[in-house]
């Protein structure tokens, strides 16, 4: 066994002596093949146990990070403007950032069709030795190996191969759109949140302090409001991607949405929301090509170097030395469907695609109608609170005539603006779905 290893150590130095650049390489590998050598076999016999202790001291890591995480009202504040907001939650939300990588991840598969075209290069050293002489290995003894391949297979798929990556690209673009609007759309409805709380609850330490001063009843106003502003406040922590930070959004700032343009938009599906619907099609229309293409002949075509460079016992040769070592192969194979199971596939295809179709023109009337709908519903509240608030502002304009008269007229205006504030907290929802279909328009 020590002479195995040896030998493996001879081996390790007169390689990176004639290749230096696998010298590391080479000598991490000799220390796992020694290592098994000497018993580290037994490592795969506990396996169940080491990947037990693995995920168990991930656990109190993770056990401790959280335990030296402050709470929520430890962290520092930083107040921040909307469009600061905006552009730091673009930048750092992780949601985006994985959209992103898909992004990356997409693009790369493109230039991978390419890449599969380099030549690839194999290094290759060979050491047969008698064991009884493995202590007297030389260099001579050690065959080494270099060829070259060149593989480019399936010449005849790469158009829709590469036509699909770059749809893939594409999509995962539009998706990044989409994914964006999103999060301006619940930063725009968590920043109202927080500002409409804050309103209904000046209105609710109000009627608190009243019925305290007439009937002694205990307010739960302001754990109700500690309560609702953490909830917010750790939503907003999400979308921006930093927990270290307690986010305040300057409530100064927050846009006013143009209803006009939002009109003016509604008359027509966004141009983002058709591609996204469009790119279902689309899919469905490459699918289609996908099973055609194997109608077609698959042709490959491939260069290979059986010895671009040898040393065999002292004595060189290859590529360089005589061009008859490259070598080309080429075949053409067509495979005829004689089963008609790629026929039936197609037709399946086909007649799916001509349902996806119809599904889609039913999907953007429907989402027009939908869009209609919010359009009418934003037209009525709007309706309502300009109601409301005339209203209000006449009821606080009449003079009393007596304390009962005027305490009257107060309740009377904080139930009202209890409402408004009440339903602006439920038309949010109408709010934040125009945006993720128009996207924010001010």
């Amino acid at each position: 066994m020590k002479k195995i290893i040896k030998t493996l150590l001879q081996f390790s130095g007169i390689v990176s002596k004639w290749c230096p650049c696998v010298s590391r390489c080479m000598s991490e590998a000799l220390v796992l093949a020694c290592w098994g050598l000497l018993g580290g076999g037994v490592v795969l016999l506990l396996s169940g146990c080491s990947m037990e202790k693995m995920v168990q001291e991930r656990v109190d890591q993770m056990a401790a990070d959280l335990a030296q995480q402050p709470e929520l009202h430890e962290l520092p504040k930083k107040v921040v403007s909307w469009d600061e907001a905006v552009e730091y939650a673009l930048e750092h939300n992780l949601d985006l950032q994985r959209a992103r990588l898909s992004v990356k991840d997409a693009e790369k598969q493109v230039s991978r069709i390419f890449k599969d075209m380099i030549p690839s290069v194999n290094l290759d050293a060979l050491l047969t030795q008698d064991i009884s002489n493995l202590t007297s290995v030389t260099g001579d003894d050690i065959g080494f190996h270099t060829n070259i391949l060149f593989n480019l297979p399936s010449l005849t798929r790469i158009p829709i191969t590469y036509y699909t990556a770059k749809a893939t690209v594409f999509r995962a673009k539009k998706t990044l759109e989409m994914k964006e609007r999103e999060i301006v759309s619940r930063l725009y409805k968590n920043v109202w949140m927080m500002k409409l709380g804050r309103l209904q609850y000046g209105i609710a330490k109000q009627e608190a302090e009243i019925k305290e001063r007439n009937d002694g009843t205990v307010s739960t106003a302001d754990k109700d409001w500690e309560a609702k502003k953490e909830g917010i406040t750790t939503e907003l922590i999400a979308l921006m991607g930093n927990p270290d930070v307690y986010w305040i959004i300057d409530e100064k700032t927050i846009p006013t949405l143009s209803w006009k343009r939002y009109q003016e938009a509604s008359r027509q599906l966004d141009n983002l929301v058709l591609t996204m619907m469009a790119m279902e099609v689309e899919a469905s229309r490459l699918n289609i090509w996908g099973i055609r293409a194997q109608y077609f002949p698959e042709f490959n075509v491939n260069f290979y170097s059986p010895s671009l460079f040898t040393s065999t016992g002292g004595t060189y040769g290859g590529f360089f030395a005589d061009s008859g070592d490259m070598y080309v192969n080429m075949s053409l194979s067509w495979k005829l469907d004689t089963t008609m199971s790629i026929y039936d596939r197609l037709v399946s295809a086909k007649d799916s695609h001509k349902i996806l179709e119809k599904e889609v023109r039913v999907q953007a009337l429907d989402r027009r109608d939908k869009v209609s709908k919010l359009m009418k519903s934003m037209n009525d509240f709007s309706n309502w609170v300009s109601y409301i608030k005339k209203r209000a502002n006449y009821v606080n304009s009449i003079l009393p005539l007596s304390t009962d008269e005027y305490r009257s007229n107060q309740q009377e205006v904080r139930q009202m603006y209890k409402e408004l504030y009440s339903n602006q907290e439920k038309n949010l929802e109408t709010e934040a779905a125009l945006i993720m279909e128009y996207g924010l328009l001010q």
